[in-house]
């Protein structure tokens, strides 16, 4: 099959890498059409698509990404007959402007929701995204929460809805950490202190992770207990400089001991981290299906989260985690570190669990089998 992804997360963010070199894997030809990096890019062959006019002139300030646009969509136009799957990541009205002049591509459309796409989303968004919904064959989720709000807010029938979700290519990092390391030989590799409780505070820089009130939860324990735990606060990307500095100001002030990470960092890096921690705390305002919080399960961590998360996919395959409320958030930590060892005994049955539920390995083959319900269908429609 060739199958289009088309993205607007600059640098097709992992899970877009990892499908498409899993899908390539399964014999199919996949081109990456990317709004934000200007990119149309053969995957099999490594080779970007574009003439190098079209390269040129698309990186003109202003009037640059709107060259690009007419461009992508004469290159859709071109090669209409050979296209056979069309996977849009992140439902924004700016997919629905570069389709809206054109039925031909309707059924081949697949949507595949992210989370704040959904969740967030204002009225007047919504009006945008339901013109693009009506043309597509097919929207995914990864959850049956999920799946039970896109119903409720865009009306959309549940034959049109698919569950399938991304696999998470660190789960082989971490698991080869888990096998050939001891916990003292990763934290001396970072740098962390061999005798604190690691607790991991978000898993991204934005203001919806909630960073303060997890500061000033852990900051109102007594400080017997807090002399115990080491905080690390993932702000590696989607911050703005006020923002993180008002983090780092009210930890500092707080007389915390922590670790605030505001740069990129490896993968390798990333599995040692979440193998590394003892505790994670996720009290994010909306989430969908966090892959960091899978990872932080495959290594064993204890979960945190807040009970107004659509988590019930983890009771559903039996993870143990616990559940809190803002309110009771100060509580809720000190009742983990003062039964810590009994919690992480809990938890010691999670890893394979979510292994078993979320490896490529388990997911790639609902994404092929997607996309050939919608292969079979176009060419159904041909032969009418």
């Amino acid at each position: 099959m060739n199958i289009i992804l088309m993205t607007i997360y600059k640098n097709r963010f992992p899970y877009i890498n990892e499908l498409t070199n899993e899908i390539i894997k399964l014999g199919n030809n996949v081109i990456i059409v990317d709004l934000i990096d200007k990119l149309i890019i053969d995957m099999n062959n490594s080779i970007n698509l574009m003439p190098f006019i079209v390269k040129i002139i698309s990186n003109i300030p202003k009037v640059g990404k709107l060259i690009f646009l007419f461009y992508a969509r004469f290159y859709f136009n071109k090669n209409y007959k050979t296209i056979d799957v069309i996977n849009i990541h992140f439902l924004s009205p700016i997919y629905t402007l570069f389709f809206k002049l054109t039925n031909k591509f309707n059924k081949k459309i697949i949507i595949t929701i992210w989370g704040s796409d959904m969740y967030r989303s204002s009225n007047l968004y919504r009006r945008f995204q339901n013109e693009l919904i009506n043309k597509a064959k097919f929207i995914t989720v990864a959850t049956n929460q999920a799946k039970e709000h896109l119903m409720s807010i865009y009306k959309i029938n549940e034959n049109k809805i698919r569950l399938v979700s991304f696999g998470i290519g660190k789960f082989k990092l971490i698991m080869n950490i888990l096998e050939n390391k001891n916990i003292n030989n990763i934290k001396k590799e970072l740098d962390l202190p061999l005798d604190k409780i690691i607790v991991s505070c978000g898993s991204n820089g934005t203001k919806e992770q909630r960073h303060l009130s997890m500061i000033n939860a852990i900051s109102e324990l007594p400080e017997n207990i807090k002399k115990k735990i080491y905080i690390i606060l993932h702000m590696g990307y989607g911050t703005s400089p006020d923002y993180k500095e008002l983090v780092n100001v009210n930890a500092s002030n707080s007389n915390l001991k922590y670790l605030l990470i505001d740069s990129f960092i490896t993968d390798e890096q990333v599995a040692l981290l979440r193998t590394a921690c003892d505790i994670v705390i996720n009290i994010q305002t909306t989430d969908l299906f966090s892959a960091s919080l899978q990872e932080s399960i495959l290594a064993k961590n204890i979960l945190l989260v807040g009970d107004w998360l659509p988590y019930d996919v983890y009771q559903e395959i039996s993870i143990f985690y616990l559940k809190t409320t803002l309110e009771n958030l100060r509580n809720s930590i000190y009742d983990i570190l003062e039964n810590i060892e009994n919690y992480k005994a809990k938890c010691e049955n999670n890893s394979k669990k979510i292994y078993q539920f979320s490896s490529w390995q388990s997911r790639i083959y609902e994404w092929q089998n997607l996309y050939y319900d919608v292969h079979k269908y176009s060419n159904s429609l041909k032969v009418k």
